[in-house]
């Protein structure tokens, strides 16, 4: 997962220049031992990518929901993440039978959001590397965004260091230029949708 944790650790770097005073909001991460005991209730396997992100940190603290880093979602520490899982509405009966008629997967789970959007993984039968990330919206509907975790953030970290986020006036980080972040995400992400957003993420 080496990939991961460095374009991982490319936008913390950019993060760090540009907006220190997000650095402290970054909670220290879980072992793995800690990750496979909190996620026991989940009823499903999760890909080995998201236990490297939340071993690299274990999101943001909840009370600083500002703080978006990937595409303007905040990332969730794992117990909310957890919850939104269980008792929220991503995976109740109606979603999960929706899901399944369209042919996709039935149980997904949460690791950024904002506003009742969400990222979410898969959860899968079997134990797996990686997964599809895909973007749920406030009705629940998911469209495949990244083909991966690892791919989701080296986009990101490219989108970062070549200028595609700034700091806006109201002092946040913000994509400037939509269309050129969705040319970065199809570069890095063949085969996903063509926008997540209609402003051409």
């Amino acid at each position: 997962m080496n990939d991961l944790t460095d374009a991982l650790d490319r936008i913390l770097a950019w993060i760090r220049e540009h907006k220190p005073e997000y650095i402290s909001r970054f909670l220290p991460g879980l072992s793995l031992d800690e990750l496979k005991t909190k996620l026991k209730p989940f009823p499903c396997h999760l890909p080995q990518e998201l236990y490297t992100l939340y071993q690299w940190h274990n999101g943001i603290s909840n009370d600083n929901w500002e703080c978006g880093i990937f595409i303007n979602h905040v990332f969730l520490d794992i117990d909310y993440a957890l919850d939104q899982a269980m008792e929220g509405y991503i995976n109740d009966p109606f979603q999960i039978d929706d899901r399944g008629e369209e042919d996709l997967p039935t149980y997904v789970f949460p690791f950024c959001g904002f506003e009742g959007e969400h990222f979410v993984v898969e959860g899968m039968d079997f134990e797996s590397d990686s997964s599809p990330v895909y973007f749920m919206d406030q009705l629940g509907k998911i469209h495949l965004a990244f083909t991966s975790l690892t791919t989701m953030m080296l986009a990101l970290a490219e989108c970062y260091e070549t200028g595609l986020y700034e700091i806006s006036e109201e002092g946040l980080i913000e994509i400037v230029d939509e269309e050129a972040f969705g040319a970065v995400r199809l570069a890095y992400n063949p085969g996903t949708v063509p926008r997540i957003y209609d402003e051409g993420c």
